[in-house]
C-alpha cells in the first residue's frame, strides 16, 4: 500500500504535510522541496513514487496520472524521458537524487547509498546526454564550472537508444578546441 498521498495544487504534484505524517522521510530521501504546508515534487520525482507504489493521488489510477504527468512535463521539457531513465536507474541502484534547479545542464545531485540529503554530503553531480546527440562544449564547460563552484565531481550519464546508460567522470574540457577527457568510472 502506498504510503504517501498526493494532490493536485495550483498545477503541481504535491504532499501535503497535515495528509502525510511520514513527510520528512521523503526530504530526506531527496524528494521534492519543502514550502511550508507542503512538499512540491518535481514531476521525475512524482514519476517515481507513482511507479513504484510509494504514492498515489486518491481515486486515480496510477498508469493514467503517470502518462498525464509525462504528457503535461515533456511540453515544458523535451528531454524529460531520458532524464527520467537517469533518474530511474540511479534510484533503483539504491542511490538518494536530487533533482537540481536553476544550474543546467547539471541535472541530478547524486548522494551515497541510504544517505540522509539534510545531513550528508553529496558524491557527484549529473549531467545526461543521448548518445545520439552532439553537446557543446561550452556547455560541458560549464556544467564542469557548476560542478567545481559546488567542490562536486562530474558525472555524464550517457544513455543510448536501448536506454542503456554509462557513467562518465569528466576531468577536464578544452574551452576554445573540441577535447574532452573522459574516463567511465566505477563510482556506481
Amino acid at each position: 500500500m502506498a504510503r504517501f498521498l498526493l494532490e493536485y495544487l495550483k498545477g503541481r504534484l504535491v504532499l501535503v504535510k497535515d495528509k502525510n505524517p511520514m513527510w520528512r522521510i521523503l526530504l530526506a530521501e531527496g524528494y521534492g522541496e519543502d514550502l511550508g504546508e507542503y512538499v512540491v515534487l518535481h514531476p521525475l520525482e512524482a514519476i517515481y513514487l507513482l511507479m513504484k507504489g510509494k504514492a498515489m493521488i486518491y481515486g486515480k489510477s496510477e498508469k493514467d496520472i503517470v502518462k498525464n504527468i509525462l504528457r503535461e512535463s515533456i511540453q515544458k521539457d523535451q528531454e524529460l524521458v531520458i532524464k527520467l531513465g537517469a533518474y530511474l536507474d540511479l534510484r533503483e541502484r539504491g542511490f538518494s537524487v536530487k533533482i537540481i534547479k536553476n544550474k543546467e545542464p547539471l541535472i541530478f545531485e547524486v548522494f551515497n547509498r541510504q544517505a540522509d540529503i539534510t545531513i550528508d554530503e553529496s558524491r557527484c553531480v549529473i549531467m545526461v546526454v543521448q548518445a545520439e546527440k552532439s553537446i557543446e562544449i561550452k556547455d560541458l564547460d560549464k556544467a564542469l564550472s557548476e560542478a567545481k563552484k559546488m567542490n562536486k565531481m562530474l558525472v555524464l550519464a550517457i544513455i543510448d537508444q536501448d536506454g542503456d546508460i554509462v557513467y562518465y567522470k569528466v576531468d577536464s574540457t578544452l574551452r576554445f578546441g573540441v577535447s574532452l577527457r573522459l574516463r567511465k568510472t566505477h563510482w556506481i
